[in-house]
């Protein structure tokens, strides 16, 4: 379910009421948008949740829209007039965006060295009416990702696979497997060096742009080691969080595919929980909030994951606490409200299924 903003939210967010809140803006690409888990499992809702229970006045929006790069973001932030009035803009980085600016060539940089944007496209009246189709954007992207634009492919492995498993000025000197043509490792290794350098410039422009509106600007590298290699290369005028290394300290643990479906690169529900704590406590001293405790973060945690009893519960929750009936009842109607309802006389009345679900929940806080 997305709400009126088309946000990947179960629940709407009314005008008159944010210019009276906090506003937290999450921008990135699927790992944020999270389709692939249900809303209370997402990182952006729990971190929400954790927030307004120290002090309420937060509400965090999730801009996140699959498929996108950090180009797409810039234009993305740049045309929404809510995300304007947000005190905090996050970017989470994934690196599949180096690959995005490279490709999209929606950005460029001109003589005098000056981010600009390129000319639109010009489109033929067939790809207009195909554009209205629904399932057009899949059809491209997946022929995107069979057919990559031919000169990226030996760089973006250069850059994925090898490169940043080495230090930044190793990379610059590094000779290319698979060729013994230094014309073509030079232009490959000239096309790495442009997109990182064009890459960096659209991160400042999008930082520049959140200063203006009069908010902070911050990076964030997803709990992936492969993620946090790339800090080597983004911008040093940014705030950067890195969640793998954060999450190392935390939990002892390097092995990050924990955190990842089996099948799939993204977020899994533990994933979205370990981040969602990670930003929770790297977000309170910058909010001027006192850092709880691990017992009132448990307790908070068991209330949240309690109140959706019928769904995935993380093992590490094993202590029962004592909770209120009525508190998880807000929690549901609060980060649910678009869930299957119907209207009688102006009052919302939820759907049997969610009727018997409740009673679920309140035999367990007895």
């Amino acid at each position: 379910i997305h709400n009126s903003l088309g946000m990947r939210q179960h629940r709407e967010f009314n005008q008159k009421d944010l210019a009276d809140r906090n506003i937290i803006a999450f921008f990135g690409d699927s790992f944020i948008e999270n389709r692939r888990v249900k809303t209370q499992h997402t990182l952006h809702e729990i971190f929400d949740y954790l927030l307004n229970s120290v002090r309420d006045e937060y509400d965090v929006l999730n801009y996140g829209v699959e498929g996108y790069g950090l180009d797409q973001i810039y234009i993305h932030y740049l045309q929404s007039p809510e995300a304007h009035k947000a005190k905090h803009v996050v970017y989470f980085f994934c690196n599949n965006d180096l690959r995005n600016v490279y490709e999209n060539d929606l950005f460029s940089i001109n003589e005098k060295g000056e981010l600009q944007q390129s000319p639109k496209r010009y489109s033929t009246w067939w790809v207009k009416c195909a554009a209205r189709l629904y399932t057009t954007y899949f059809v491209l992207d997946k022929l995107a990702r069979i057919f990559p634009k031919a000169d990226w492919v030996e760089c973006d492995r250069e850059l994925t696979d090898r490169g940043f498993e080495r230090t930044w000025r190793d990379w610059q000197h590094i000779h290319l497997w698979n060729t013994n043509e230094a014309e073509e490792a030079a232009k490959i290794r000239k096309n790495a060096s442009e997109t990182i350098f064009l890459f960096n410039a659209i991160l400042e422009a999008f930082q520049k742009k959140v200063h203006e509106n009069n908010a902070t600007f911050t990076v964030v590298l997803l709990a992936f080691q492969k993620e946090s290699s790339y800090k080597k290369v983004l911008s040093k005028k940014c705030r950067v969080v890195d969640l793998y290394e954060l999450a190392s300290k935390l939990t002892g643990e390097t092995d990050d595919r924990q955190w990842r479906f089996l099948s799939d690169e993204h977020y899994n529900e533990r994933g979205n929980l370990v981040s969602a704590v990670l930003l929770f406590n790297e977000f309170c001293p910058r909010l001027d909030l006192v850092l709880p405790d691990h017992e009132w973060r448990a307790k908070k945690l068991f209330t949240w994951y309690s109140a959706f009893p019928e769904d995935w519960q993380p093992s590490m929750l094993v202590k029962k606490c004592v909770v209120d009936a009525k508190e998880q009842m807000a929690i549901r109607r609060k980060y649910l409200a678009l869930e299957p309802a119907r209207q009688v006389q102006g009052e919302r009345v939820f759907s049997p299924d969610y009727a018997i679900r409740c009673r679920v929940i309140d035999r367990s806080c007895k």
